[in-house]
């Protein structure tokens, strides 16, 4: 019982040990005076002053939409944030509405204006803020989200490098081919996606390193992952920086023949996950008490309601249900979206994009299975994957109305699926090159 109370004295202290370190950097950042990011912040402003709150890019397709409003929402309150004590404005997040003139104008008049906030968005950390005004020190929005790109993709190269030095091949393949299915290129499109994408790269390679080296670290390593993403990510594809990681570790250890039992693999892998869960569910009550006791305002109130319209039935002025059919309109949104739809739910091309890859995947099956005994990691495997569908239910209304970004997390499943389909089979090999001398021994012989 010792043990494992200490084991939780730990876990918990990493997590406020974390979380007050990201507050005082916040802090520092909000310290930055706003006139040395106006000019940088006026471009970025300008950027989004005329654009819509939601436009296509490359296509009428849902997943090419660029979200401009929570983009401006983010900069908005990384303007506002310098007005006043850095302590409570780091915590007491606010942004300018805008008006009459809306959202995007309303940036830009909070700051070339200097308009005060008039709305209150305490519900997330927007940890944003941290690296956005330094940032912006330097650079105005267009540059930050193609930095911000090209650091995801890096770090996915890395992956997918580490991956193969390990002679980890078949998860390699799956998780390119999972990349490819996401489009993760149009992760460009909205500076807030990044930052799930970012989190997520950087603990596939955290957990990948730790598996082998310090199996034990996996929770510690939960703990940061739930506690950065509810930090920086704006309720995106918060799945990703756990679920997928899981996945690759799963994977990995199949492929090297390490595969526990199921019952120790779940039994792990809960572990990390309810470390996570913990972490990232603890960080809201906190924020909102914190938020409380510096302004003196009950942030609790706000908060919950935001959250109950997200866990509520869909509703959207065309379509309305009650909790089954949301939830089946939920997981049906996201579906589409994966498939190229330019409605928000297509249920015929999910259907036939379903039928599609289940004969790919039952012709490759039929043809180079090689009876590998892969049960111990296919559970696991699909139950992780599995998880971002419950995710989907469990917020009915958000994963519907947000379908064209939050079914990037099918990231995960996608991996899953496609890992568990080739650990059944054999990649083919390179054939080993014979040198000179062996050459010319050989037809010294003949």
């Amino acid at each position: 019982m010792d043990k494992r109370i200490g084991i939780i004295l730990r876990h918990t202290g990493l997590f406020l040990g974390l979380l007050a370190m990201l507050y005082l950097l916040t802090c520092l950042a909000c310290a930055i005076p706003n006139g040395a990011i106006r000019a940088n912040m006026t471009e970025s402003a300008l950027a989004y002053k005329q654009a819509e709150a939601f436009s296509f890019e490359n296509g009428e397709k849902l997943r090419n939409i660029a979200d401009n409003y929570a983009d401006s929402i983010l900069l908005n309150i990384t303007y506002q944030a310098g007005n006043g004590n850095p302590f409570v404005s780091a915590l007491d997040t606010k942004y300018y509405s805008g008006g009459e003139y809306g959202l995007n104008a309303g940036l830009y008049l909070a700051v070339t204006g200097d308009v005060p906030a008039d709305t209150d968005y305490t519900r997330y950390w927007h940890g944003g803020v941290l690296l956005l005004r330094p940032l912006h020190l330097m650079m105005n929005i267009a540059t930050i989200k193609i930095a911000g790109m090209v650091a995801i993709v890096a770090l996915a190269l890395v992956v997918l490098i580490v991956l193969v030095k390990r002679k980890n091949r078949k998860t390699a393949l799956a998780f390119l081919i999972a990349l490819l299915c996401v489009q993760i290129w149009n992760v460009r499109l909205s500076l807030e996606y990044q930052s799930a994408f970012f989190l997520g790269f950087a603990m596939c390679l955290a957990f990948l390193y730790a598996e082998q080296k310090h199996p034990a670290a996996l929770t510690y390593l939960s703990v940061v992952g739930g506690l950065l993403t509810v930090f920086f990510d704006f309720l995106t594809c918060e799945t990703v920086a756990i679920l997928l990681p899981l996945v690759l570790v799963v994977s990995c250890r199949a492929e090297e023949n390490r595969t526990r039992t199921s019952g120790e693999e779940f039994r792990h892998l809960a572990a990390c996950i309810v470390c996570f869960l913990l972490a990232y569910l603890a960080a809201f009550p906190l924020k909102w008490l914190l938020a409380s006791m510096v302004t003196g305002e009950n942030k609790f109130i706000p908060a919950l309601f935001s959250a109950g319209e997200r866990m509520g039935s869909v509703s959207d002025g065309q379509k309305t249900g009650n909790i089954i059919e949301s939830m089946y309109l939920a997981v049906m949104a996201n579906l589409s979206a994966l498939f190229g739809s330019t409605q928000r739910v297509e249920p015929g091309r999910v259907i036939a994009g379903l039928l599609i890859c289940a004969v790919v995947f039952g012709t490759v099956l039929y043809l180079f299975d090689k009876k590998r005994d892969a049960r111990s990691a296919l559970l696991p495997l699909l139950t992780l994957g599995g998880v971002v569908l419950v995710r989907y239910m469990v917020l009915p209304n958000h994963s519907y109305l947000h379908g064209f970004f939050t079914y990037r997390a099918l990231i995960t499943p996608i991996t899953a699926i496609l890992v568990s389909v080739l650990l059944h089979i054999d990649l083919p090999q390179k054939r080993k090159r014979m040198d000179r001398g062996s050459k010319k021994g050989n037809r010294i012989f003949k």
